[in-house]
């Protein structure tokens, strides 16, 4: 019997999956890199598409016509003279029987604000100044003035510049009204108060009921006044209108050919702003203060681009998106737009730009 020997046999046994993970790892690696260099290759070497943002339109552009209301709004200077106090003074001498003077109050041409030893002053606003008394046979300017006067106050009568019995029963019945006692119908200047206006404020009183005054005295204090007043910095490219010159809040209604008339003048230097100015003795302060020049009436007008509107020697014109011109007038240009103004109805909406070559 063959003898056997014990033999001890190690068998080394392999975990299972642990090689076919490392090459599963390394293969995945390798594609990874394949393909971001497959990325890159085709980012820089392959045309690339342009962002929708980017690609142009098929068509032309067309923007739509708005329709504005337009006031063709302007700014402009009012300018002023040399500031000029103002006063009312005392025709004669005596006592204050009767005032109604209150500051902050109107006094108004036709009224009597003021009655001395029992005989009312009557305030009067004439283009002429009062110098003299007016009685029958008595001619001249300050008749006409006086005439003119009583017209628009209401009273009948002719001005032409004689007085006469229309002008003298004219001033007998507003002498009366105004509390004079047996009136004759012949204008006594002491009994006058000579007013600038139709109208002034009074911003301070300086007589009151019972006082004593002298010839001279200062019976009422007016705002400020200047001795030249105009527009300045006016445009040359107005549209055609009546205007309103707006300061503050007040609308001041102009003539056609924007100088400041009487009223406006007045209505312009009773302002707040023009009172500040007038008023200061600050002399580095320029004698002017900001306004706005508008239309009265506001007109209907289209607002396009001004890259919309085509102007050749013929005129202006805008391009519907069929191509079809339309003859348009330019009103005005602010920011962003323009204005227009056109015989037949536009569009709803234009050429941003209009056809190479085109002519209006």
């Amino acid at each position: 019997m063959v003898g056997c020997s014990s033999v001890t046999r190690t068998r080394v046994v392999a975990r299972p999956g642990a090689p076919r993970r490392r090459s599963w790892s390394i293969a995945g690696l390798v594609l990874l890199i394949g393909a971001a260099l497959g990325a890159l290759v085709v980012l820089f070497v392959l045309p690339q598409a342009a962002p929708v943002s980017l690609v142009a339109p098929n068509g032309p552009a067309a923007v739509s016509v708005a329709r504005e209301p337009f006031l063709d709004q302007r700014s402009v200077k009012i300018t002023f003279g040399s500031p000029q106090s103002r006063t009312l003074t005392a025709p004669l001498a005596g006592r204050i029987t009767r005032t109604t003077c209150v500051p902050g109050k109107t006094v108004h041409s036709g009224g009597a604000p003021f009655a001395v030893d029992g005989a009312p002053l009557l305030a009067l606003a004439t283009r002429v100044p009062l110098w003299r008394d007016l009685g029958s046979g008595s001619k001249g300017d300050d008749v006409v003035a006086v005439q003119k006067e009583l017209r628009r106050l209401g009273y009948a009568l002719a001005a032409d510049g004689r007085w006469g019995g229309q002008s003298a029963a004219a001033w007998k019945a507003l002498t009366k009204k105004a509390g004079a006692v047996a009136p004759d119908g012949s204008l006594t200047f002491s009994h006058v108060l000579w007013l600038p206006g139709t109208s002034v404020v009074a911003t301070s009183c300086g007589a009151v009921l019972g006082d004593r005054v002298q010839e001279g005295a200062v019976l009422v204090s007016m705002p400020a006044t200047a001795g030249n007043v105009s527009l300045s910095d006016l445009p040359d490219d107005l549209a055609a209108g009546d205007r309103v010159l707006v300061v503050g809040t007040e609308r001041v209604h102009l003539a056609a050919d924007l100088m400041l008339d009487d009223p406006a003048r007045t209505a312009v230097l009773a302002s707040p702003q023009a009172q500040k100015i007038l008023n200061t003795d600050d002399e580095k302060i320029e004698p002017a203060i900001p306004a706005v020049l508008e239309l009265a009436t506001a007109t209907d007008a289209a607002a396009v681009p001004a890259a919309s509107i085509l102007v050749d020697s013929t005129g202006a014109c805008v391009f519907a998106p069929t191509g079809i011109a339309s003859r348009v007038t330019i009103l005005a240009s602010s920011v962003g737009k323009t204005y227009l103004a056109a015989a037949a109805a536009l569009p709803d909406s234009v050429l941003f730009d209009p056809p190479k070559g085109a002519k209006c």
